[in-house]
């Protein structure tokens, strides 16, 4: 419970969202990234990934944002044989390390990605694949370096332009984690979770109408979108239209039925809706799918404790 003594909110992660006394839920970049990134190293096209692609997982996600893509889906590349220690190329150690990578072998794919930028400094993929490795391992400084030198060595790689964002965002640095994804977005405007992740920054800026377009971008070009449902519910909510909150998060339930955080955010509608009963139901239905989740919990009992 708030100080206010009404339900609580949980926001994302870096949100700056006002306060409105409840936890609501909304998937933010890093857990949508966390995805992307396995689906990445496990879907290389040739020596890197030419396309993102639709691999969502709602489950993955905690709030409500956003998931992969609306595109192909590339073949996997078959397992990559030894390098051979003559001659020495960086290609073939950047194919191998992104064999590695799909096996979660991270540590081993870094070394092949090094080798790879040691032997052709000017290779860019090998820079993006090693950032994506290091931004899975936490290591986001160093994740920053690499995909700004995939930039300056080629400019029209969307892929190093979104990932640099969404270091920014993790950082709080909104404005400039807006630049990137809006570049990434002129470079590839068909990518359903780049739309995705900028109506997350806009959200955080307090830009929901903003955020509201690009979530419904993401839903065009990907209808089974479950996470922007959701996102573009919790911005709906904090417009104050909970009946276009309360469809979105019904639709994201219908397309992901385990979805949790949408049903302790339909339940947070109906609550401001004053339908108690209804929030019930969906505060335990979130419970009954994760018990141990982080507001649901606290919802249900703020509002059973005001009927």
């Amino acid at each position: 419970m708030n100080a206010q003594g009404g339900p609580c909110r949980s926001g994302c992660a870096a949100a700056a969202l006002p306060e409105r006394g409840f936890h609501m839920k909304k998937t933010v970049p890093a857990i949508v990234a966390a995805v992307a990134l396995i689906f990445f190293l496990s879907c290389a096209s040739g020596a890197y990934v030419h396309e993102w692609t639709d691999a969502e997982n709602p489950a993955a996600f905690t709030p409500g944002a956003a998931p992969p893509i609306a595109a192909e889906i590339p073949v996997p590349a078959p397992p990559v044989a030894a390098v051979e220690p003559e001659p020495p190329s960086a290609r073939r150690y950047l194919e191998r390390g992104i064999a590695f990578a799909g096996q979660g072998e991270f540590y081993a794919a870094m070394r092949d990605f090094t080798e790879a930028a040691r032997l052709d400094p000017g290779l860019a993929d090998a820079y993006l694949w090693r950032g994506f490795v290091r931004f899975g391992t936490g290591d986001m400084d160093s994740a920053t370096v690499d995909f700004t030198q995939a930039v300056r060595l080629n400019p029209g790689l969307a892929h190093a332009h979104a990932w640099h964002g969404l270091v920014r965002f993790e950082k709080g640095d909104w404005s400039r984690a807006l630049a990137d994804f809006t570049r990434a977005l002129q470079l590839e405007p068909k990518d359903a979770l780049l739309y995705a992740w900028r109506g997350s920054v806009h959200s955080s800026l307090g830009k929901f109408d903003r955020a509201i377009a690009d979530y419904t971008n993401a839903i065009r070009l990907n209808p089974d979108f479950a996470n922007a449902y959701n996102n573009r519910g919790v911005a709906y909510h904090e417009k104050g239209n909970l009946d276009r909150a309360i469809a979105d998060f019904t639709r994201a339930i219908l397309l992901a039925p385990d979805f949790a955080d949408a049903y302790n955010n339909r339940g947070l509608a109906h609550h401001g809706r004053g339908e108690p009963d209804r929030a019930v139901a969906d505060f335990e239905a979130a419970l009954r799918i994760n018990p141990a989740h982080p507001h649901a919990g606290e919802n249900l009992e703020t509002v059973r404790s005001a009927q």
